[in-house]
Order: structure tokens, then C-alpha cells, then sequence
């Protein structure tokens, strides 16, 4: 029955959502590329795949690593860049954010 409910609900979600939910999670070997496709989509579409896996009462690795992934963009000054190259990631993770923001706007 939950998983009707669930079903139902992906008709009003967007296709990165519906890609969240529905990419198969193979061995945690081969969950980077899960990690690549989740650092891809927006807070929004995170949000709205990890309230729907939610309704399915279900425990998963799939919202753990949603859950993750929206912690670290709640916190990203807690990533902590040493060397000659800091001030140039910082720099570049900063234009990542904002392009992200930009396009949540649209």
C-alpha cells in the first residue's frame, strides 16, 4: 500500500527527484556515482525525493546519503581545505554554491 502512495506522488515531482528515487544503489563500491548524481541536483528536488522515501517508512541507505549530502550544503565552511591550493578551491566552491542557488531560483 505505501508504495502506491509513493508512486502516486512521483507524478507531481521533477525528473532529477524521480532519478534520486528511483537510481538503483549497488554495493557501497559503487555508491559514488548515487553521490555524483545526488551533488548534481538541487536542495529542492533532495528535499522532495527524501520526504517521498520517507512515506514509505522504510529505512534506506539512499536517504542517509540524501540526508548527507543536504547537511554538507547546510555546512559547507566545515570542509576544511589545506595547502597551497585553499584559497583556489574555497574560491571555486563558493561559485559552485551560487550557480546552485541561481538555478533553485529558476
Amino acid at each position: 500500500m505505501g508504495r502506491t502512495k509513493s508512486l502516486a506522488s512521483l507524478n507531481d515531482c521533477t525528473d532529477a527527484t524521480y532519478r534520486v528515487i528511483n537510481t538503483p544503489l549497488y554495493s557501497a563500491g559503487e555508491s559514488s556515482s548515487y553521490k555524483r548524481l545526488l551533488v548534481r541536483v538541487t536542495d529542492e528536488d533532495l528535499e522532495m525525493a527524501l520526504e517521498i522515501l520517507c512515506r514509505e517508512d522504510m529505512h534506506s541507505k539512499k536517504q542517509e546519503m540524501i540526508q548527507e549530502e543536504l547537511n554538507i550544503r547546510q555546512r559547507p565552511e566545515r570542509i576544511t581545505v589545506k595547502g597551497a591550493w585553499a584559497d583556489s578551491f574555497r574560491r571555486e566552491w563558493e561559485a559552485v554554491r551560487q550557480a546552485a542557488r541561481r538555478s533553485q531560483r529558476r
